[in-house]
């Protein structure tokens, strides 16, 4: 577990540094898909379509692999594919562990992502 948590501070401190891009799952189908089949496989709980959240739900690519946090309402599951061929049979927080982290690594991943608001007020902010 100790290696979890180190791993989730590292992609925290990639994020802040911007050495780690973040990009919305739901944009990469077939990695969607694949984090949504080892979510439900190897979950104690019956997880239906409806318990994702794809506007909150995010991979980083890492050499030939993937980062996916996985969005389960109302938790978040951490999930690394070394390649989109490797057999990967559980979350690295099949348990939830690590919750307070993960939140916080994607709320990084979600502001290297411009909302609504934050457009509108640059643009008002924009004296040309």
């Amino acid at each position: 577990m100790a290696n979890v948590e180190n791993l989730i501070h590292s992609l925290i401190q990639r994020t802040k540094d911007k050495k780690l891009l973040w990009e919305y799952l739901a944009g990469f189908p077939k990695l969607k898909d694949l984090s949504i089949h080892v979510a439900t496989a190897n979950s104690d709980y019956f997880l239906d379509p409806n318990h994702f959240d794809m506007d909150l739900s995010f991979y980083a690519e890492y050499k030939d692999g993937y980062f996916v946090l996985l969005n389960v309402e109302p938790e978040i599951l951490l999930i690394a594919f070394p390649t989109l061929d490797a057999r990967v049979k559980s979350p690295l927080n099949s348990q939830y562990q690590f919750q307070t982290e993960l939140v916080r690594l994607s709320n990084l991943a979600a502001r290297q992502h411009p909302n609504v608001e934050d457009f509108i007020d640059e643009f008002l902010a924009d004296k040309d």
